[in-house]
């Protein structure tokens, strides 16, 4: 997948729901995604299309007639409303796996913290989030980022092994 655009949304300065905008740095990235992720993802679209033969089946007007090009569209094929997908959707996932509100944007840091937390390089981080620099990674994240000073200093020869570094009178 690749993130081509980014949806604006009412609360968004300037913006109207669900039109489609340039990203903040105007270039676009590749979305790695995971297997899982890209099956469950293949499977949403399997189903999608089925509901949607069924529906031409029916005849309803009111649906629409065409597959959206939305991967998760509203009953007209349009995207959801943000307010909606915090509320209705994300707020009650949280709730009913027993975590705290918090915002949805929550889940970039946590991808994020969770990704350098698993060893995964700064710098491949800094590409799949976005950021312009390493510097905007590394501030962010500096503290997520586990100390491997212990791990360097111990692959490090012992200082006793070195014979030109034995200390004088032994």
């Amino acid at each position: 997948m690749t993130a081509v655009s980014s949806l604006a949304f009412p609360n968004s300065p300037g913006m109207t729901e669900g039109k489609l905008k340039a990203p903040k740095n105007g270039k676009t990235r590749k979305v790695d995604l995971s297997d899982a992720a890209i099956a469950a993802l293949q499977s949403h679209r399997a189903r999608l299309q089925a509901e949607l033969l069924k529906k031409k089946l029916d005849d309803d007007d009111k649906q629409p007639k065409e597959l959206s090009e939305w991967m998760f569209p509203n009953s007209e094929g349009k995207p959801h409303s943000m307010t909606n997908v915090r509320n209705r959707i994300f707020h009650r996932a949280l709730q009913k796996a027993g975590l705290h509100r918090r915002p949805l944007h929550a889940l970039r840091h946590t991808f994020a913290t969770l990704l350098l937390h698993d060893g995964v390089s700064p710098v491949k981080v800094q590409e799949m989030m976005g950021h312009h620099s390493i510097t905007v990674t590394v501030n962010v994240y500096k503290h997520r980022i586990p100390s491997a000073n212990r791990e360097a200093v111990n692959r490090l020869p012992s200082l006793a092994a070195i014979p030109s570094l034995a200390v004088a009178g032994d």
